[in-house]
């Protein structure tokens, strides 16, 4: 059985209201489990980090 992950991924840089921004935040529905940016480790839940103004959050395995 295939396993989902579902990763958020928002903008957190400057001018987080300007218009060009909105349609920055998703969810993505991944078949790899998400990884911490800093160490590599497997997260399911919970902050994963932060680049290129986005950051990244775990919402669990269905």
């Amino acid at each position: 059985m295939t396993k989902y992950y579902i990763v958020e991924v928002k903008y957190w840089g400057p001018n987080r209201n300007d218009a060009k921004h909105v349609d920055l935040d998703r969810y993505e529905i991944m078949t790899t489990p998400p990884r911490i940016l800093a160490t590599g480790e497997v997260c399911t839940g919970g902050y994963l980090g932060a680049s290129h103004n986005t950051a990244r959050y775990a919402h669990g395995v269905y």
